[in-house]
């Protein structure tokens, strides 16, 4: 069945091209026996199957956060919120006058619970601390109104107890705000539609970076500005975030600041441990050009045992497209030289990025290293995450609603290929789409 999704895509000689195999975790997937990977791969030796990276880190997070009471308790806060005002417009108009006349502004409370990637469960932290003086001002309202029923009175008691509580928003809302931060921005790196497999790994490293420094320097944004560890240790019935009183207890934090970093680092690397331990990953150093050694001696040597591992990986691959690769050694050795000559004072300077370099050998060097950009053109192939399928789903449960299940798979896929593929709104020039439409036949009744 896929192979003849492939041919009806008019790729006839696709196995000579496939290079690598991208999915999520699912066993039907990524299983050690019956995977669809693993099938794959009796066929197609040399295929590289990769679990999306997008969904390693979802995992490594799920792992982090799984024993964590205190993460448990701020996203259900979260949920609770969110549900109050979205399930209410009067309360949802009252919050919005009251930030009027608070002269505060009030944002859309964003879904942490569910499928979604990390970076939404942040946008939900940022949005109650944006939001905090209004949310609170609001339920204190509810709370003493006395026509409001008394059911509703008592959760909202119940709410501000949280809210207020030091413990809530030192060790919960600010902490794992500050946590997730990374998180996310590594998220939406490696959603990137053009990313490759090396710039993601260069990522991993800078959040490693990122961990350690938050590590050191913890709270190093919102809590060192507003001072409430200072306010806590110099006056503790005077402390505020945001002009809301905050009680503090001190029996109950107990500096309860959840040390997560360590255990983090460690489930990130658990989950992408294989991008530095396996050879097939370890290869990529070839096109890693800002590590190639800058002395000729060194950078002599540099790559050939990788360079045979390629090789001999993708052997029935190059042998189907043709490559020559008894000419691999000495075009790399000739490339190496070339770098080292032409290139390697403009690429220190940062002026070129490694996509660029890699391009421009592709564009210009073709004829001189015709069998050499093969590898490169494979390396570069690799997969990286799978989040534009996703994107895809989303973009098919939008479409396809309950009151148009009737659709057609052509209709469906060419409103999804506009969707995902076509031009933005603001740019498309529909002219000639309405020429088209009204030139086929119309029913008898309808007028142009």
């Amino acid at each position: 069945m896929l192979y003849e999704a492939f041919q009806e895509c008019g790729l006839i000689d696709f196995e000579s091209k496939w290079v690598g195999f991208m999915a999520d975790g699912a066993s039907v997937n990524m299983g050690k026996k019956h995977g669809l990977g693993e099938l794959l791969k009796k066929e197609m030796d040399w295929l590289i199957v990769i679990h999306c990276l997008n969904h390693r880190l979802e995992l490594a997070a799920k792992d982090t956060f799984s024993g964590c009471s205190e993460f448990g308790d701020m996203i259900a806060i979260l949920n609770s919120l969110r549900s109050l005002y979205n399930h209410s417009p009067k309360r949802l108009r009252e919050l919005r006058k009251l930030a009027e006349i608070m002269e505060q502004t009030v944002s859309k409370a964003e879904k942490a619970l569910g499928t979604r990637w990390l970076q939404h469960k942040r946008s939900a932290c940022n949005s109650l601390i944006k939001s905090f003086p209004v949310i609170v001002t609001h339920l204190e309202n509810i709370a003493e109104d006395p026509l409001a029923k008394k059911e509703d009175q008592s959760k909202m008691k119940g709410y501000l107890s949280k809210l207020k509580s030091f413990e809530f928003v030192v060790s919960y809302l600010l902490y794992f705000s500050e946590i997730l931060e990374p998180l996310s921005k590594l998220s939406l790196l490696l959603q990137g539609s053009s990313i490759d497999l090396l710039f993601a790994m260069s990522c991993l490293d800078t959040f490693y970076t990122v961990l350690k420094d938050f590590s050191t320097n913890k709270f190093n944004g919102d809590l060192k500005e507003l001072g409430l560890l200072e306010s806590a240790t110099n006056d503790p019935t005077d402390i505020s975030f945001k002009g809301i009183h905050i009680k503090y207890d001190k029996i109950a934090f107990e500096n309860k600041s959840t040390n997560l970093e360590r255990k983090l680092e460690e489930c990130v690397k658990s989950r992408f441990g294989d991008l530095n331990e396996s050879e097939t990953f370890k290869i990529l150093k070839l096109i890693n050009i800002p590590n190639w050694p800058r002395d000729e001696m060194s950078l002599g040597n540099f790559g050939v045992e990788s360079l045979d591992y390629f090789r001999k990986h993708f052997k029935n691959i190059l042998d189907k497209r043709g490559v020559a690769t008894h000419f691999f050694q000495n075009e790399w050795r000739n490339l190496k030289h070339f770098w080292l000559q032409n290139m390697c004072s403009a690429q220190s300077s940062q002026t070129d990025s490694i996509n660029e370099v890699l391009r421009n050998i592709l564009a210009h060097r073709g004829d001189v290293f015709p069998n050499i950009c093969h590898v490169i053109l494979i390396l570069l192939t690799y997969p990286v995450s799978n989040a534009k399928l996703e994107r895809a789903f989303s973009a098919m449960g939008r479409i396809k609603t309950d009151w148009r299940n009737k659709l057609s798979e052509a209709t469906l896929e060419n409103l999804m290929r506009i969707k995902l593929e076509g031009p933005v709104a603001a740019e498309f020039n529909a002219t000639e789409c309405v020429e088209m439409f009204f030139s086929t036949p119309r029913r008898p009744n309808t007028v142009p």
